[in-house]
């Protein structure tokens, strides 16, 4: 029997189809999943749960103090509706609609924004108070991303709204710390 020896050149003809082979494999595969991606940033605040909760859960004041979120209103209630206005430093703002997802005083909120329609590129979006000492919480803040479009955005999105994050805990830090430092002094002053 001869053996059969494959010409160098015909194997490099069979490597374009392979790749377009996996590619295409990969591409389908990844079209049956969402794609999904996630920003979590933390910060610890010297004040109880209840002092951060209230905070975040008072609409009216987010324009006097987050650099990002602009401005909320609606109803902080399951299934409620709200209107969210982000801006990050030096981006356009985007306002949107989210469902709320979850209300937990002094534990946790968390809501559901979608661009377009749902599945395209849907944003949950939350934050966890989680007590570390009597007067010191840590802040979870953070957004799980999903759907056909992220992958295409999240190279757009992804460092201004980390940055957006991390500014508004920051302002977030600055008030209620601020805020214990008033009611400290107040409590003294009597």
């Amino acid at each position: 029997m001869k053996e059969r020896i494959s010409h160098p050149k015909s194997q490099l003809a069979l490597a374009p189809i392979q790749f377009l082979t996996l590619l295409l494999t990969r591409l389908l595969k990844s079209l049956s999943t969402p794609f999904k991606r996630h920003i979590k940033t933390t910060i610890e605040i010297h004040g109880t749960p209840s002092d951060i909760y209230s905070h975040i859960s008072n609409f009216d004041h987010y324009p006097q103090w987050s650099p990002f979120i602009k401005s909320i209103s609606g109803t902080l209630e399951k299934n409620e509706t709200l209107n969210v206005f982000i801006q990050a430093k030096g981006e356009k703002g985007m306002t949107f609609r989210p469902k709320v997802l979850k209300v937990e005083a002094d534990k946790e909120i968390r809501w559901l924004g979608s661009l377009g329609f749902k599945g395209v590129f849907d944003g949950e979006h939350y934050f966890i108070l989680e007590k570390i000492s009597d007067s010191k919480t840590k802040l979870i803040h953070g957004e799980n991303f999903k759907g056909a479009l992220v992958p295409l955005l999240w190279a757009l999105i992804k460092t201004s709204t980390t940055k957006g994050f991390i500014d508004h805990n920051t302002a977030l830090k600055s008030k209620v710390e601020a805020s214990g430092k008033l009611t400290d002094n107040i409590r003294l002053q009597y």
